[in-house]
């Protein structure tokens, strides 16, 4: 029902009608010069709320949608997927979108917390249900939906990683690597790239004249082309030319998993693959590079996102004060 106020300026004197229209958990405002219009838009409002659907579908349901509908156009499909499917596991799969409020998201974070999940990691999870409430309101057709993701409390993210890769691991891993994975490592050491944009580089993006590489598609939705060093060039021109692609992984997840068994193979304890890209960040800064310059290289467009993949060594720092 709307709620119509007389307002009179303290300073100016001149008057406003102030209208407000609550449904559904939902409120909106809105000030006009004159009641009249203020009645009229009040009017035209409440008709939207009436004639807007009631989201009555499961968010299990919603969720089926949003990975038919808007997860293929994502860079990040196969991490969307796993959260979904995860959720559609959960007890709240089973209510109605329009039933869904903040205390349901807080037990949901609950259970999430209890399995171990960390708070960056459930931040990904709210992440996903915000947009989904979102993509509902906006082109599902349910107007009047609210997202009770916006006002449940957040975990706090974890803190960056700070994991450099030691020179005896890197030994480690290299020697107990098959041809594939150890030319990967290097790779990613001398690159800074990312997994995916690796496991999604061409012999045809490889320029060996000018010795750069190019990735056509990349998590920012830009190209990005990268300058290789002489060790990056030698790895490639030892791999075998008979495929599309330079490395056989065509599902980035595989690769973690042969890369998780080499860490185990090479007793390597706390090693991700994503610490490579962490690494090599660090390695350019190192060698003397301008934040630009490795910009340029890494992909990111702020110094605070890159701030976070650069760890530097405080002996070498030390031993340029000497």
């Amino acid at each position: 029902m709307a709620s119509i106020r007389k307002r009179i300026s303290a300073r100016t004197g001149g008057v406003s009608w102030q209208v407000q229209v609550r449904r559904r958990g939902v409120t909106l405002s809105s000030t006009f010069a004159t009641r009249r219009e203020a009645e009229q838009w009040a009017y035209q409002t409440e008709a939207k709320f009436t004639l807007a659907p009631r989201a009555t579908l499961t968010l299990a349901e919603a969720l089926t949608r949003y990975l038919a509908e808007v997860t293929p156009q994502k860079r990040s499909r196969e991490n969307d997927v796993f959260i979904a499917r995860t959720i559609q596991r959960d007890a709240l799969a089973t209510t109605k979108l329009s039933d869904i409020t903040s205390a349901h998201i807080a037990w949901f974070q609950q259970r999430l917390e209890r399995r171990g999940l960390s708070g960056t990691r459930i931040l990904k999870y709210l992440a996903l249900l915000s947009h989904l409430f979102t993509v509902a309101r906006r082109d599902w057709g349910y107007a009047a939906l609210a997202n009770p993701v916006s006002s449940a409390r957040k975990p706090r993210p974890n803190p960056p990683r700070e994991r450099r890769l030691k020179p005896e691991e890197e030994e480690a891993l290299l020697s107990a690597a098959e041809a594939a994975l150890r030319a990967f490592i290097i790779l990613a050491l001398e690159t800074a790239a990312r997994r995916t944009e690796l496991c999604e580089l061409r012999w045809e993006d490889v320029d060996f004249a000018s010795r750069t590489a190019t990735f056509p598609v990349t998590k920012s939705g830009r190209a990005r082309t990268i300058p290789l060093s002489s060790r990056a060039i030698e790895t490639l021109k030892n791999l075998p030319h008979e495929e599309e692609h330079i490395f056989p992984w065509r599902d980035p997840h595989s690769l973690t998993t042969a890369f998780r068994r080499l860490c185990k193979r090479a007793r390597i304890d706390g090693l991700r693959v994503h610490d490579l890209r962490h690494e090599a960040t660090s390695r350019l800064f190192e060698r003397g590079l301008g934040i630009q310059e490795v910009a340029t290289v890494t992909g990111h467009r702020t110094w605070q996102m890159l701030a976070r993949y650069t760890h530097p060594d405080a002996r070498r720092i030390a031993e340029k004060l000497d």
